[in-house]
């Protein structure tokens, strides 16, 4: 009898410890609010980028976003550049809105007048990936950009999520980047995009969901 009782205990211990490591690390709710995140971290690189918005704004629209030390570590970023002068992410944290608005009207002609203004990008977000031995998830994007109805880029994206103090903060961007060439065959071309990164997840196929938006327009602010 006693056997029994202690087998059985096993068992029932078992199976208990077996359905808690089976317990997803994120809720539904959980897994859309990073998707969210993510569509905001995109959206607010491109508007930055086109002078859509200034950094300060950056800055408010991705904060509870990006954990602070991954953004210390991006900031000689270049963002734009002209007359052998480049800016940094660094450069641009305590730039007035004045100066701002100075780069902003001497950019703006330049990105115009090599038709970057007609581009538009096009961004899939994968499903959230989980790793319970890590503590970390991820998510994956790839982005499409057509300028003048002809493909231009493909861009392929790793984001890194930690739990820090009680949130979940992007710790690393990963990113491999293909322009498509004039001059190239399409089997070429084929072969260059399926030799990007990024495209697996432990071995398999990132999977993409339905969800993407669309990115467009310049100087809109």
């Amino acid at each position: 009898m006693k056997k029994w009782i202690c087998l059985t205990a096993i068992m029932l211990w078992g199976m208990l410890s077996l359905s808690a490591c089976s317990d997803p690390m994120l809720s539904e709710e959980e897994r859309q609010d990073i998707i969210d995140q993510i569509t905001i971290l995109e959206t607010s690189e491109y508007d930055l980028v086109y002078f859509n918005i200034n950094y300060q704004q950056y800055l408010e629209q991705v904060n509870g976003i990006i954990d602070d030390t991954y953004l210390k570590s991006i900031e000689d970023q270049i963002i734009f550049g002209y007359d052998d002068k480049k800016y940094t992410r660094a450069d641009l944290v305590d730039m007035s809105t004045q100066e701002w608005e100075e780069h902003k009207d001497h950019m703006l002609p330049l990105i115009q007048g090599i038709g970057m203004d007609n581009q538009k990008s096009v961004i899939s977000f994968s499903k959230v990936y989980e790793d319970e031995a890590s503590k970390k998830i991820y998510i994956y994007t790839t982005e499409d950009k057509v300028l003048n109805g002809k493909a231009f880029t493909k861009t392929n994206r790793k984001y890194t999520f930690d739990r820090i103090k009680d949130r979940w903060l992007v710790t690393s961007v990963e990113f491999d980047k293909f322009t498509y060439g004039s001059e190239q065959t399409e089997e070429e071309i084929q072969t260059s995009i399926s030799g990007l990164k990024y495209q697996t997840h432990a071995d398999k196929p990132v999977e993409y969901i339905e969800e993407t938006i669309t990115l467009e327009g310049t100087g809109t602010s």
